[in-house]
């Protein structure tokens, strides 16, 4: 649903949906998600006073967190980059797999 359009291998999409439900069918638990997410509040101080290299990497096809939200990460933590990737949705889609290794790499060193 979220899944990247460009790359959504319908495939590799029923056995990651099929593997998610094996691992943690859990249907109450998206509500408590949602609560705790509303609930927490802001999280923008936090992220202003995190001192650690940061990146942040995000999709421009996302449509669960629009890419205003990575954004928004990555001006609030300071000196962190941002990564942000076309056609990537709210995936990893295995073709974007040397783009987003390459920059974790360039990141880390």
């Amino acid at each position: 649903m979220w899944a990247s359009k460009r790359y959504g291998a319908p495939a590799i999409l029923r056995e990651l949906a099929a593997n998610s439900y094996d691992r943690a069918y859990y249907p109450a638990g998206v509500g408590r998600q949602l609560g705790a997410m509303i609930l927490g509040g802001s999280r923008a101080d936090a992220l202003r006073k995190l001192r650690v290299p940061t990146l942040v990497i995000h999709g421009l096809d996302d449509t669960l967190i629009d890419p205003s939200g990575g954004k928004r990460t990555a001006d609030l933590v300071p000196g962190a980059k941002l990564l942000l990737i076309p056609s990537m949705g709210h995936d990893r889609p295995r073709e974007l797999w040397p783009e987003i290794l390459d920059a974790l790499e360039a990141h880390s060193n």
